[in-house]
């Protein structure tokens, strides 16, 4: 549970190599927002880079997700 706060720490903070070093290489990410998978040593940022393009383009608000126990 400890990597999963790291990694939600760090996208609250907007820090993608945060997350990345949280998360195992290879990394892989699917989503529901094209292109639906990203996956290898950069998938991280890649899939962050995404989100915030396609943020930007649906003039989304800032997300901060949150756990509860």
């Amino acid at each position: 549970m400890a990597a999963v706060r790291q990694y939600i720490d760090a996208f609250n903070r907007g820090d993608a190599k945060a997350m990345a070093a949280t998360c195992a290489d290879p990394m892989q990410i699917l989503d529901g927002m094209t292109p639906h998978v990203w996956h290898g040593p950069t998938a991280t940022e890649d899939w962050y880079g995404d989100v915030l393009t396609e943020g930007k383009h649906l003039v989304l608000q800032p997300v901060r997700p949150v756990i509860r126990r």
